[in-house]
């Protein structure tokens, strides 16, 4: 974006960062009108289930901690890599 800045004068740069922030704004300001609809409708309900809510994610961390006591963690990646196409295991590995 520095680049785009310094090329062809102050307001030409200006201009064109301009319309790429006004770009970039607008998609995730409707995914924030959006959410925030569907959170006014889910709240109700989540506030509801609460307690279960709790009780279940305290569940999956206790499975998460035993699986990586046991190493069942590791055996389970192995598996995952070996089902996954060899581009997206080096795509995700390289960095």
């Amino acid at each position: 974006m520095a680049l785009v800045a310094t090329k062809g004068g102050l307001l030409n740069g200006g201009l064109i960062l301009g319309v790429f922030g006004i770009g970039a704004a607008l998609p995730l300001m409707a995914v924030a009108h959006a959410s925030r609809a569907l959170f006014a409708r889910m709240r109700r309900w989540v506030l509801g289930h609460g307690a279960d809510l709790r009780h279940g994610f305290a569940v999956l961390i206790g499975l998460m901690g035993i699986a990586v006591l046991t190493g069942f963690d590791r055996w389970l990646e192995a598996k995952l890599l070996e089902l996954l196409p060899d581009a997206r295991v080096r795509l995700t590995t390289r960095f």
